[in-house]
Parts: C-alpha cells; structure tokens; sequence
C-alpha cells in the first residue's frame, strides 16, 4: 500500500510517495506562492500530479498544513504562514484541483503521527510528540488514534500558559510556554541577559540575532551564560513534560525540531527534571527523534492509509 504526503510550509511545499515501511520515494518541492490562497492550492494540485505522473499511480493524499484547522479539518481557520488562508475553504478548494481522496491534517499532528507510525512512538499506546522550532508545536496520540479534541485543536501544546505574569505570546495569550522554548523568542531573551550579566559571554560576539544552534555551540565551548540560558530551557521543558504527563500519562515522549540536533545535551537534562518534577513513580520514556525533516511528509501519508 501507498500513498502521497504533502507537507505544506510557509515558505516550501514538499511532497513524496511514501509506502506502508515508510519508505519516501518521487519526492519533489516547489516554493510556496505569496500572491493568494487559491495560488498555494494550485501548487499543491501541481505537486500531485507531478508525483502521480511519476510514480504513474493514482493514490490516496494527505496534506498536512501548518495552521489550525476546523473540527472535520475542512476550513483552514488560521494559517499565519500561508497568505489568504484565514477562515479559508480548504478541502472545498483543494477537491476542485485533485481528484484522488483527501486527508488533511495540523503539521504538528501530521510530524505526531508519522514518528507513531514509523518513529520512536511505534508501539507506543500513549504517545505525544513536541516539536521545538520557530514556535512549539504538538501532537498526541492515544489508544492508536490521533486526539484533536472536541472541535478540533487538542494537542496544541505550545499554548498552554506556564506563568500568568509571563510574555505575551504571539497567539494573544500570556506565559505559553512557546515564549519560553520557541526560537523565535530566544534572540531577545538572549539580549536581555547579556544586559543584565556582569561577565564576559562569547554570546555577545554574533553579530546576527542568536539561535539555538549559536547558544548550543557556545555551551560546548564552555561559556557561563550560555550554559546558564541552555539549562533554564531544559528545566522549563523538563518541569512542562511533567505537567503534562500527570493530565495524560504518557509511556512515550518525542522530542522534535532543529534544537534536537543537539540531544546529547538536552536528553539528561531534560529527563533529569521531568523525573525532579513528577510527583509520581514514572516510566515514561523521553526520546529524540531520528527524523530530520521528512516527518510531515511520513505522518500525511500514513494518515491518508490508515484513513
């Protein structure tokens, strides 16, 4: 059995075949159009039929976006990434350009599902997946199904408030701990702390904002703030697993995203305090993922043959 997965990002849109081993094969890309919602859904037709042409099979598709979908995942309700996708008719549009059967999907849920299908959650009957980039996003999987909740956006981790006195998130709430994890947050909090450290830090060095990977690099280098900074990340989303953990009990946890690059920094740490924080006995384990970028592709495919 086979099937297309399209992963659809602000800034590309890739696609593959990908059959029931997770083996990806036509695998193919093309930039996502800026102009008009409409564009990006005649991208995405264009995209299947190049791969249909390739692999010379008509075959269901699973489209994971990256935005928050209605609860029968028809209407892109907001999609910052994509222009003109608010509140927007998707799988209407999308049905209009492709023939084959649709299966559309959050690219968190999609990344959540692909590592439970031929991931570290394989055989996992309680599973969630956090994926740490520009933002924090999640998926969960319980009892061999994806949990979206009651209309909709269950699993949407990053957005659970961690400190009612904390940042503004870009979401309009306070103290969700993507302001805590997410990329896109670091450069200032980097910046503040160098204001208010009364050593020498490397980190002042760079000349562009800095990222994970500079902080990640000064923390092998040896450098105070930096490892200060990297270990108050860790506690934060050591401490946050827990939290979760005690609604759901978990048995398996992955770790997602560039910043897990550097899971052999950030896998003691990170179990050192959710074990610190769990008032219960736990065996729940915590793993990085061996994905690099393909999961959305994976978790869409594998959602369209399981569907």
């Amino acid at each position: 059995m086979k099937a297309i997965g399209i992963d659809v990002g602000g800034q590309t849109i890739k696609g593959a075949v990908v059959d029931e081993n997770g083996k990806i094969s036509h695998e193919s890309r093309v930039v996502t159009p800026k102009t008009s919602g409409i564009d990006v859904i005649t991208a995405i037709a264009d995209l299947v039929k190049e791969i249909q042409n390739k692999s010379e099979e008509k075959l269901p598709i699973g489209i994971a976006v990256a935005g928050m979908l209605n609860k029968d995942s028809r209407v892109m309700l907001t999609a910052p990434q994509i222009v003109g996708w608010k509140n927007f008719p998707l799988a209407d549009e999308l049905e209009k350009q492709i023939e084959s059967k649709i299966f559309i999907l959050n690219d968190a849920n999609a990344a959540a599902f692909g590592e439970f299908i031929f991931g570290q959650g394989k055989g996992s009957e309680k599973f969630l997946s956090i994926t740490l980039g520009t933002g924090v996003g999640g998926g969960i999987i319980l009892d061999d199904k994806l949990f979206t909740g009651a209309f909709g956006s269950g699993g949407e981790v990053g957005h659970v408030s961690i400190d009612l006195n904390g940042k503004k998130c870009n979401c309009g709430g306070v103290g969700c701990v993507e302001t805590y994890l997410g990329a896109a947050y670091l450069a200032q909090e980097v910046e503040e702390e160098i204001a208010n450290y009364d050593g020498k830090t490397t980190l002042s060095n760079f000349t562009e904002p800095v990222n994970y990977h500079h902080l990640t690099q000064e923390v092998r280098n040896g450098d105070e703030l930096a490892n200060k900074i990297w270990n108050k990340k860790m506690k934060i989303l050591g401490h946050f697993l827990a939290s979760v953990n005690n609604l759901i009990d978990l048995d398996t946890i992955v770790l997602a995203g560039g910043i897990t690059q550097s899971k052999d920094l950030m896998l003691e740490p990170v179990k050192i305090n959710f074990d610190k924080y769990s008032p219960f006995i736990r065996q729940t384990n915590i793993l990085a993922t061996n994905f690099s970028n393909e999961a959305g592709i994976l978790g869409a495919a594998a959602f369209a043959l399981k569907n």
